[in-house]
């Protein structure tokens, strides 16, 4: 279980780890966007920190795309 936390809100989130061909898979339990790979378990833990970060900030009105 991790908490992410972004300003004055604060989400627990099931982390799921398993091995995917020569590296390894991590998801966010119930969430179907937030996924990474790694080589390693750190790496794709770290590359799915990345990733909720990206769409905490996104959500947040931090980040505009561009069509």
């Amino acid at each position: 279980m991790v908490t992410k936390e972004h300003k004055d809100r604060k989400e627990e989130m099931t982390i799921e780890v398993r091995k995917d061909g020569e590296g390894f898979l991590t998801k966010v339990r119930g969430r179907d966007n937030l996924f990474a790979f790694g080589y390693s378990k750190a790496e794709a833990l770290k590359e799915l920190g990345n990733v909720v970060g990206m769409i905490t900030d996104y959500k947040a009105g931090s980040i505009k795309l561009k069509s």
